[in-house]
């Protein structure tokens, strides 16, 4: 897929994620998210934790833990 594609589909992206933001009681949470799908529709290699963070200057594990392990309340 070419960049101008995947960058015409960021602003549409994070339009789809803003309703879902408000559900999450902690900042951090909400902030990791946008952080997370941006460095997913960025040009990083691989598309890990570790990059997206650095990418953003943030630690790690907090993107790690909300892409993987975090408790999350299905309701």
């Amino acid at each position: 897929m070419k960049t101008t594609v995947v960058k015409s589909c960021e602003r549409h992206l994070t339009q789809c994620l803003e309703p879902y933001l408000p559900m999450s009681c902690r900042k951090q949470h909400r902030e990791n998210a946008t952080l997370v799908l941006q460095g997913l529709l960025n040009a990083l290699q691989p598309e890990t934790c570790e990059p997206i963070a650095r990418e953003h200057a943030v630690q790690r594990n907090p993107i790690r833990f909300f892409v993987g392990p975090g408790n999350w309340d299905d309701e």
